[in-house]
């Protein structure tokens, strides 16, 4: 006799299938998707700002080369007058 492939077996592999489909399509479209937010950036594509796909929370503008390093600290100092020639203090010899 040949075998036969039971019913419950046929829905396990079929949901597994689905699962598997849902899987690839969501990794794919989050590739095309940052992919296509690259290419737009690149391009300096101002809609983006208003593209309901995306959240902006901070623009900023610099020179083309430029980096923005986050969580820098930056403190601000005054800066101190040098010593003239005559209040500097020369050791003795």
């Amino acid at each position: 006799m040949g075998e036969f492939v039971r019913f419950d077996e046929i829905i396990v592999w079929l949901i597994v299938g689905l699962g598997v489909t849902l899987f690839a399509w969501i990794t794919w479209r989050h590739t095309t998707s940052h992919r296509n937010l690259d290419n737009r950036l690149a391009l300096g594509d101002e809609k983006i700002l208003s593209d309901e796909r995306y959240v902006v929370n901070e623009v900023m503008q610099a020179p083309l080369g430029s980096g923005v390093l986050p969580y820098a600290l930056v403190q601000q100092t005054q800066i101190q007058q040098p010593i003239s020639q005559a209040e500097q203090i020369v050791p003795k010899t």
